[in-house]
């Protein structure tokens, strides 16, 4: 038979259950709604990118059409004053092995027989010393009429 305590906590049991299945049912309205404006914003976001894409992609040709028309009124002016087109050399033709001399330094090797190189006694001479004479030309010189008063860095 079933007693009257047996009933209430019963009662009791599903009354927690009633509470927790509409506390659930509220919850579950709100993540609906979240997820309704989750996907809205999603799509306003995607819209905008493929805009920002479009503008930029226009942005791209019309770049390229200024370049090519700077190009026309280049070799227009160029064609005029029959000059040729200069050739631009690229840092990939060449290479810094090529482009800059290795120092010619003493070189002492070291073996384990004499523990330590021998010093170096030729530099007797001061700190600060003239330059060579191919240093001065360097620094005297006049820039060729060809520079045009610029510097060859390269």
């Amino acid at each position: 038979m079933i007693t009257l305590d047996q009933v209430l906590v019963l009662q009791e049991k599903v009354k927690a259950a009633v509470e927790k299945i509409n506390r659930l049912e509220k919850e579950n309205a709100q993540l609906r709604a979240q997820l309704a404006a989750s996907a809205s914003n999603n799509q306003s976001l995607s819209q905008k990118v493929s805009d920002y894409e479009a503008e930029q992609n226009q942005i791209e040709a019309q770049i390229l059409q200024v370049l090519n028309s700077l190009n026309t009124v280049e070799d227009t002016v160029r064609s005029e004053l029959g000059v040729s087109e200069p050739e631009v050399s690229t840092p990939a033709q060449e290479t810094v092995a090529e482009s800059v001399p290795e120092p010619e330094l003493p070189y002492q090797e070291f073996t384990p027989e004499t523990n330590a190189p021998e010093a170096d006694t030729s530099f007797d001479s001061p700190v600060f010393t003239e330059a060579a004479p191919e240093e001065a030309e360097m620094f005297d010189s006049v820039p060729s009429p060809e520079s045009n008063g610029q510097l060859d860095i390269f």
